[in-house]
């Protein structure tokens, strides 16, 4: 899955924010994100927290 902005007609719109929930729904096994800022976050700490296996990297 991946995120992408507005079309021209400022609609279709999907964020990280909506992608992390959406993958919660299916039950992932693994969940990988490349790059986190802003609100996201805090959704992709909750998934972390869920039991998923993981792996974190920062700079």
């Amino acid at each position: 899955m991946q995120c992408r902005g507005d079309s021209l007609e400022g609609t279709g719109e999907v964020s990280l924010r909506r992608l992390i929930k959406e993958t919660l729904r299916m039950r992932p096994d693994r969940l990988v994100v490349g790059e986190v800022r802003e609100a996201e976050a805090l959704d992709l700490l909750i998934a972390l927290n869920s039991g998923i296996p993981r792996l974190a990297n920062g700079t």
